[in-house]
């Protein structure tokens, strides 16, 4: 919730909303974070086994984004946090995120960069590589990928991400191949207080943060000849 806060803080630099789509809205945190702050939201969740629960909180929680479109509903901002890499058919997308805006929407977005100084240092050891990444995104990459899907980039950036020691010491000790780095973290999960593991880090620079607006000129044709 902090850091999709401090993410919205980003859109009302540009421009005033008043209705969210979070699309891969997980357990529904940033439907509550963007509601507290006085938006109209709505999520999409494929994950049925906790769009129930959601539903306790928020009334337009759906699970396929064919029920949005056939509600024939527009945003003023559609966000999509760490969900472009697991999308299989990028041009249907695309063809859907415009049906879903209208002239001034705008689109958040936050996705993994395998040009980072991370990624390029782990190598075949990044803990972001795994089969349910489809796409390995460069800021350059999802620079035109917008570009020439109609949209026009107004904001290109690494993202600041707040987590928990929790869940950073859990992520190294999954994902580290060094044994001894693995057996250090996994001490400080089963030994450290809980009070300290759910204490937030400072934000870490993770990822691409984009924002992009909907290009007013025509678009001629949707494609994707990109070396993704």
């Amino acid at each position: 919730m902090k850091t999709y806060e401090k993410q919205l803080l980003e859109i009302g630099k540009i421009q005033n909303i008043s209705t969210v789509l979070d699309i891969g809205c997980g357990l529904g945190y940033s439907l509550d974070a963007a509601s507290e702050q006085g938006y109209r939201v709505a999520g999409v969740e494929s994950n049925q086994s906790v769009v129930s629960e959601i539903r306790k909180r928020h009334e337009q929680v759906y699970t396929d984004l064919e029920e949005v479109l056939e509600s024939r509903q527009r945003y003023d901002l559609v966000t999509l946090m760490e969900v472009l890499e697991h999308l299989p058919d990028l041009p249907k997308f695309f063809n859907q995120l415009h049906q879903l805006t209208h002239a001034d929407s705008l689109v958040m977005l936050t996705t993994i960069d395998a040009d980072s100084s991370r990624a390029k240092f782990l190598k075949d050891g990044w803990y972001h590589i795994h089969h349910d990444h489809l796409w390995y995104f460069t800021p350059k990459i999802c620079f035109d990928l917008f570009e020439r899907n109609g949209f026009e980039i107004v904001c290109l950036k690494v993202a600041e991400k707040y987590f928990t020691l929790r869940y950073s010491a859990g992520i190294i000790s999954e994902k580290s191949k060094n044994k001894y780095v693995k057996f250090a973290f996994q001490i400080v999960l089963t030994k450290m207080p809980q009070k300290m593991l759910d204490c937030i880090l400072t934000p870490q620079k993770e990822s691409i943060f984009m924002i992009a607006k909907k290009n007013q000129k025509k678009l001629l044709r949707h494609y994707l000849d990109l070396d993704l």
